[in-house]
């Protein structure tokens, strides 16, 4: 599957109504149907080898959660048998320019994002672990080990994460284009390190 240059919008708006929330309301009665005779024939299967997005852009804008994110030259390619139970994915991602905002405040502007990784995928039981990978944000560099998995409806985190490179200007690199001229005078030496770690679960009401 190949998606050339889509441009798609996510958005909820002040009444926490998603746009991609599509389905029936639970309180419409379905409408009396005949009774379908039952299909004995080998159900329907798809093997996906390949899925590629290519100059994409994405906005997501979430209203109650003082959210936006954009993200603008958006490529990506996830390779890797999905009919198995368990499998092996590959996946690259790069984005030419990155935008996060929460409550008006930009934590991350005009980043240049890429991510690669191999993961082992437990499609069976919906969880994922990574492997070789490696989250670059401009000139800085984080890699991640551990497994993200479904415990029912919740999200079950057992993530560790740390810089690849502990050269100060990675981090420095950051510093949105607003607040570079701040400093523009100030001379970087040494090295920052920074180690951390995402463990429990995110649920509806608790995280």
């Amino acid at each position: 599957i190949r998606i050339d240059q889509p441009n798609i919008l996510l958005k909820v708006n002040s009444l926490g109504e998603a746009n991609w929330d599509i389905g029936m309301p639970a309180d419409v009665e379905e409408e009396a149907v005949a009774p379908v005779k039952e299909d004995t024939t080998a159900p329907f299967s798809l093997i996906l080898k390949k899925l590629t997005i290519e100059n994409g852009k994405l906005v997501y804008d979430d209203r109650p959660g003082k959210t936006y994110i954009s993200l603008i030259g958006l490529n990506h390619r996830l390779s890797g048998d999905l009919s198995a139970e368990t499998t092996r994915l590959k996946t690259r991602t790069t984005v030419s320019s990155t935008l996060l905002e929460y409550e008006s405040i930009p934590y991350l502007r005009d980043v240049a994002l890429a991510f690669d990784a191999v993961i082992a995928a437990d499609l069976k039981n919906d969880i994922y672990t990574f492997n070789r990978n490696a989250l670059k944000l401009n000139d800085l560099v984080l890699n991640f080990d551990g497994s993200v998995g479904m415990a029912g409806d919740d999200l079950n985190m057992m993530l560790t994460f740390g810089t690849q490179r502990n050269d100060f200007k990675s981090f420095i690199s950051l510093i949105p284009e607003l607040y570079q001229k701040d400093f523009s005078d100030i001379e970087t030496d040494g090295n920052l390190q920074i180690d951390g770690y995402v463990k429990g679960l995110l649920t509806d009401v608790l995280i």
